[in-house]
């Protein structure tokens, strides 16, 4: 009776891996689309506008453990949203941080990116689990998540990325750097 309970619990986990793995794949063919018949700043906004809308209603519809086919649903579209992020991470913040790294400040600016990345990426679960730990309801602990993202919209609105021109080279895979384009300094002012 024992090994019939594990080996169901390894099956029903191995499904939902494959559910998972699967889910990814829409958001990071939706994501490549919405990068290349926008620009990458759109994307990234729309992206992270979304996770925040579907955190917080995740959030706080999910009052009880007995709200399961919710929890499956919201995972199935974070999943969704993870993969458009990591389609993100891999093209468009490339592109994006490539737009605002001025020519000749390369290598400290990727390390600058490397270091915000390493360093802050474990503030989130930090703050959820120790909100967590206090007994603090799990809607406020998860909805203090949308801090960082509300955060990144901020910083992307302040940003003024170069000109359009640059943008559609870097999409074809061109060398934006080397264009002519971006010798003129009047058309970098967003």
């Amino acid at each position: 009776s024992i090994q019939w309970l594990v080996h169901s619990y390894w099956v029903a986990v191995t499904y939902l891996e494959g559910v998972v793995i699967l889910s990814t794949i829409p958001g990071r063919y939706f994501g490549g689309w919405l990068t290349k018949m926008s620009c990458p700043k759109t994307s990234m906004f729309a992206e992270i506008f979304l996770f925040i809308l579907v955190n917080t209603t995740a959030f706080l519809s999910m009052s009880n453990p007995a709200q399961v086919s919710l929890d499956y649903s919201f995972g199935i579209l974070w999943v969704v949203l993870l993969g458009w992020f990591y389609q993100q991470q891999q093209q468009t913040e490339s592109a994006i941080f490539s737009m605002i790294n001025p020519p000749g400040q390369d290598a400290a600016l990727a390390g600058f990116y490397i270091c915000c990345n390493q360093t802050i990426g474990w503030l989130p679960p930090l703050a959820l689990t120790t909100m967590s730990e206090q007994e603090i309801s799990l809607s406020y602990a998860g909805i203090q998540l949308n801090i960082y993202p509300v955060s990144a919209l901020i910083y992307y609105r302040c940003m003024s990325p170069r000109d359009a021109v640059k943008k559609n080279k870097m999409m074809d895979g061109g060398d934006a750097h080397n264009s002519s384009s971006s010798n003129n300094p009047q058309q970098y002012s967003g």
